[in-house]
């Protein structure tokens, strides 16, 4: 193989990565955590707190653990901004409406997704809710242990000991005063690369598109 079709391979191989290299992140998790099947979403819609660290997020899926589906059904989940000690009233900032999971017929992991995502703000309270749709009997899936655990959160993301319920899709909230704990959840972001990475590669392609370009005005093949 001729070194201009060398060049011309590696160029294409760098703009493969630099259309490639986003990748998931998880934010923050609680997941395989539970020891509870949880809260009925039967009528109700059940929020649980969190809060942002050092830097925000776009936060892409939202993964729920259902610990009983009594008849299948599937769920809505959103994420509201922070009122006092609950959701803010009519405080929603989007939902996952690109749902993957279909009807929820067993206990488990379900995931609902966002192509556009939500954004967070940084060292921010949220709550994420969930909501049983229609006559579906499902309980989002709980952990009766203080203070909250995690299995994963990047730096400064954690847990908060506040929970709430709505019997109006959230047009308003209540405190919770069952038993401490905190529901089952996991949040996933989207990373694209730092600015200064892909800067970098862009030059080379460009450095490698120009030297061909050369060549083949020169006709060299050499």
């Amino acid at each position: 193989m001729n070194m201009l079709k060398r060049l011309n391979y590696t160029a294409i191989f760098l703009v493969t990565i630099l259309t490639s290299t986003t990748h998931g992140i998880v934010q923050l998790s609680n997941l395989s955590l539970e020891d509870s099947t949880g809260q009925l979403l039967l009528g109700n819609t059940w929020a649980q707190a969190f809060t942002t660290g050092t830097e925000g997020a776009n936060i892409k899926t939202a993964t729920i653990y259902i610990g009983e589906a009594l008849f299948p059904g599937t769920a809505t989940v959103s994420i509201f901004a922070n009122g006092s000690s609950k959701p803010l009233d009519n405080g929603s900032l989007g939902s996952f409406t690109d749902t993957t999971p279909g009807i929820i017929s067993t206990a488990g992991d379900y995931s609902w997704t966002s192509t556009a995502g939500i954004d967070l703000a940084p060292n921010t309270q949220y709550w994420i809710t969930v909501e049983g749709d229609g006559g579906f009997n499902l309980r989002w899936g709980f952990r009766n242990v203080v203070p909250p655990a995690v299995t994963t959160a990047q730096p400064g993301w954690d847990l908060v000991e506040d929970r709430s319920s709505s019997s109006d899709s959230g047009a308003t909230w209540n405190d919770l005063t069952f038993n401490n704990g905190q529901f089952v959840f996991a949040l996933d972001s989207e990373v694209i690369p730092e600015p200064h990475h892909t800067a970098a590669l862009i030059g080379v392609a460009l450095i490698i598109a120009t030297y061909s370009m050369r060549k083949r005005k020169l006709g060299c093949t050499s």
